[in-house]
């Protein structure tokens, strides 16, 4: 995680153009995955481990993801920018919440909350995907709800 966290401060330190994160980017990602095909047991890209192939593979998947946000800001609209920035400052806050929340929504199995209006979605929609993806929206919306709360009041769970 340190070595990650490094390599995010470094880049970020970094004033690099687009063209030269974007090839960063796929540099870092090619890198990993071919040490890992070339030395599979020495060198395997595992998540458990923290292997410098994964670790390679995954910076430079997050700086490419960084470099498509750090792109798409301006067209975003600012409601979204502060929602998300909102998150971002209390997400421990906004996990703790969204935990809790999930748990007295599926309280009952059958009875619950949760379970009557999926099945009352799918009735509508006739299909269980589309009514979870619903369910799911209203949730991940009510947690941003959620995050502007916490931060305005300065909610605090540490």
């Amino acid at each position: 995680t340190a070595v990650t966290i490094w390599s995010g401060i470094w880049f970020n330190s970094q004033n690099f153009s687009l063209k030269t994160s974007v090839i960063i980017g796929c540099s870092l990602m090619v890198l990993g995955k071919s040490l890992s095909l070339l030395f599979p047991k020495y060198l395997p890209i595992s998540k458990p481990l923290w292997t410098p192939t994964f670790v390679m593979a995954s910076s430079g998947w997050s700086i490419l993801k960084y470099t498509l946000v750090k792109l798409s800001l301006p067209y975003i609209p600012s409601i979204i920018i502060q929602s998300l920035n909102n998150v971002g400052q209390k997400s421990l806050e906004v996990y703790f919440a969204g935990e809790f929340f999930y748990v007295l929504l599926t309280m009952g199995e059958n009875k619950s909350l949760w379970f009557k209006a999926k099945n009352t979605l799918t009735s509508l929609f006739k299909n269980e995907n589309i009514s979870r993806a619903i369910l799911t929206t209203i949730f991940d919306v009510s947690l941003v709800g959620l995050a502007a709360f916490f931060t305005k009041y300065d909610v605090k769970f540490r």
